[in-house]
């Protein structure tokens, strides 16, 4: 670890710089277990090939990430069980992996005014995964080939993409590449920009149950593909004044 907190209430970390480079899947630079009020600000954080995290927080409420420069090779931030927790103004590259990824239970969370950039094939920008009454407000999101700007997976309903650029940088011609996708009801999808220079890169999916969903006021320029596309088993979606 470089920092690591459990069982704690009310901590702040600030303008801190953790460099990692040990070689090992179960590393943390920052890890927030079982705690309570986390601020984590103006902090740099340069990791290695291999390490598993830059900030994991598991089992926690309220933390607050603001300012965080992250580059490195994994996931940027991981949040599993973590409630009422906020990341905002922060630049995330990574190299392989995910940039934002809340999941487990984990809802009422705000990902805002971020910078994300995945730099790898098959991954994703911000990932929400059993997340729900969430909200991805503002981010620039630019990904490689074969992969996903920000993805709202099963049981992550309710919640509220919006005023995102996402931007899908092909390197190689493959199936795949999805600017935003959407697997679970209830979501506004809105005012979101999305650019796309792939052959198999689409605007916005839903698909796999994807019900009661508002998709309205989008702007989207992709070429050689689809702009809005209704997968399977997706009813009641609204669709309108998308561009």
């Amino acid at each position: 670890f470089g920092i690591n907190i459990t069982h704690a209430d009310n901590v702040v970390i600030k303008d801190c710089r953790i460099n990692q480079t040990l070689r090992t899947d179960s590393s943390y630079a920052i890890s927030i277990v079982n705690s309570t009020r986390v601020t984590v600000q103006d902090t740099n954080m340069r990791i290695g090939a291999f390490i598993g995290y830059g900030v994991y927080g598991e089992d926690s409420d309220g933390i607050n990430v603001t300012s965080l420069n992250y580059t490195g090779f994994d996931n940027s931030i991981f949040f599993s069980n973590v409630n009422n927790s906020v990341v905002e103004l922060s630049n995330l590259t990574s190299y392989d992996r995910t940039g934002v990824w809340l999941t487990d239970a984990s809802y009422n969370l705000t990902i805002a005014n971020n910078y994300v950039y995945i730099n790898d094939s098959g991954q994703v920008g911000i990932r929400l995964q059993d997340a729900p009454n969430s909200s991805v407000l503002e981010n620039n999101v630019t990904i490689g080939s074969d992969s996903v700007g920000i993805s709202v997976l099963a049981n992550s309903n309710f919640s509220i993409i919006h005023a995102n650029n996402v931007s899908l940088f092909e390197t190689f011609v493959r199936q795949g590449e999805d600017s935003i996708e959407i697997r679970s009801h209830n979501n506004n999808v809105t005012f979101n920009r999305i650019y796309g220079n792939g052959t198999y890169t689409d605007g916005i999916i839903l698909t796999s149950g994807s019900d009661y969903n508002n998709v309205t006021d989008n702007y989207i320029e992709v070429l050689n593909s689809t702009g809005i596309w209704l997968d399977v088993d997706n009813d009641y979606n609204r669709i309108v004044n998308n561009v």
